[in-house]
């Protein structure tokens, strides 16, 4: 646990999704007044529903500007309201979307009653009928130009961004969540040190006691948030942006050199949704760490946050071939941040299973252990940028340097000395036999429908009052 207090960070924490996202204002009410059909239909009857959804869609976008202007890396978590407005926004245009379909009479749109998963056909036609007269503007965090506003066309489009900056708000407040946890345990530990001194009443062994109860749970916490950020990612990449594709290809295709926000492809949602389990996994390794679990425990948890780093990488590849020239994909995550958070835990493995080994007397297959992970956080080191990337990104995998240095000191010298056993040929594979702890929390939004339009025109009188 002093390892975590030391370096505040217990993986190589990367919070651009949220912290560059950034949207201009907006006003919904503009629907009202342009279309024609099942569009104006639903947006003339709710006049006060659309106001409020610029409001709503207004202090989403001030706190996403703050972020971007006065707030840095390793700034507070994203506060409840913002979430909650987030997770109400969403749910506010998802109903509006459903009216629309509805009163275009397309199929799958009675959610009423079960406001479950949109379907395909509602997202799709829907899409059709707002295609044009959506006008909002974002830009997009994941790529490499993320100071670019690009212009979404349709109304599913809004949603899909908005459940993007909501996924996004999630792993953020949950990594900063652990941050905080780990700073203040850091805190406590060193006070109760400094406090015990010379007294033998285990005042210090108390507070360090308690320190650790509080880490447990900002771990506990932050794992959550993290696995609920993946089902937000995952139900935009099995549900939303998949419905998109077709209608998206086709206004492509009818304006030439047409750009959209690389968050509305269904390759960034499946990275970050990756990205997400892998996060939530290597805390789920941290914990077991805190709890005193063997390391061949460690060991296999540490191997899963490998392979999900790995989908997570074949995601960003996906999503890099797929951007478009003028907008690619973001170098600190394709080149600098996946391989070298896939390289951290690979080496954290090999540390485990050089434990593990060292245990038994099998000196030989811990040296090469050590060495294979020494290897590897040298690797991790050289993806990173110096000048660009974060400080703390590089102090983390120094003091993993040091950590595998010691250990590796230890069993050269125990190897030579007590069990003469020769080197491997080949590095241990430490990655057998992985154990993956962590799913995605199944998301199911929301749906707050506007009101009803009136069941007939001709019922109305000459006032306006009624």
């Amino acid at each position: 646990m002093s390892t975590m207090h030391r370096n505040c960070s217990l993986t190589l924490n990367w919070y651009e999704p949220l912290r560059l996202l950034r949207t201009k204002p907006y006003d919904y009410s503009l629907l009202s007044k342009q279309g024609l059909g099942p569009l104006s239909t639903v947006t003339l009857a709710c006049p006060n529903f659309l106001n409020e959804l610029t409001f709503r869609r207004g202090a989403i976008g001030m706190w996403l500007q703050s972020l971007n202007n006065g707030c840095s890396p390793d700034g507070a978590p994203a506060p409840d309201v913002a979430l909650e407005g987030l997770s109400s926004l969403a749910a506010r245009l998802e109903g509006l979307f459903r009216a629309i379909a509805a009163a275009a009479g397309a199929s799958g749109t009675d959610s009423t009653v079960k406001p479950a998963a949109a379907a395909a056909g509602c997202i799709t036609a829907t899409a059709a009928l707002t295609m044009g007269f959506m006008h909002s503007e974002w830009n997009s965090a994941l790529s490499r130009k993320p100071q670019r506003y690009l212009r979404l066309d349709c109304l599913p489009q809004e949603l899909a961004m908005v459940y993007s900056a909501y996924g996004a708000a999630l792993r953020h407040s949950a990594l900063q969540h652990y941050s905080q946890g780990l700073l203040l345990g850091a805190v406590d530990t060193a006070g109760g040190a400094v406090s015990s001194g010379g007294d033998e009443s285990g005042g210090g062994d108390q507070q360090s006691a308690a320190a650790a109860a509080g880490l447990q749970a900002a771990l506990t916490r932050a794992v959550a948030g993290l696995r609920r950020a993946a089902g937000v990612y995952g139900y935009l990449a099995d549900e939303v942006l998949p419905a998109l594709r077709e209608v998206m290809a086709a206004a492509a295709a009818a304006a030439a050199s047409r750009d959209w926000p690389l968050e509305l492809l269904p390759a960034a949602a499946l990275c970050m949704k990756h990205l997400s389990l892998a996060e939530a996994q290597a805390l789920v390794a941290a914990m077991a760490e805190l709890k005193g679990m063997s390391p061949g425990t460690q060991r296999a948890l540490h191997a899963g946050c490998v392979l999900l780093f790995r989908d997570a990488a074949v995601a960003a590849q996906e999503l890099a071939a797929a951007a478009p020239l003028g907008l690619p994909l973001s170098d600190r995550l394709l080149v600098r941040f996946l391989p070298a958070a896939t390289a951290l835990h690979a080496a954290r493995s090999q540390l485990c299973f050089a434990r593990e080994q060292q245990a038994v007397m099998e000196m030989g297959q811990a040296e090469a252990a050590c060495e294979e992970g020494l290897r590897l956080l040298v690797s991790a080191a050289g993806c990173l940028d110096k000048r660009l990337d974060p400080a703390l990104w590089l102090e983390l995998i120094q003091a993993e340097q040091a950590t595998c240095s010691a250990l590796h000191s230890a069993v050269h010298r125990d190897r030579l000395a007590i069990t003469f056993q020769p080197l491997p040929k080949q590095p241990p594979d430490a990655l057998a036999n992985p154990a993956i702890r962590v799913v995605p929390d199944v998301f199911q939004p929301e749906v707050v429908f506007p009101p009803a339009p009136p069941a007939s025109a001709g019922n109305k009188g000459g006032c306006a009052i009624m």
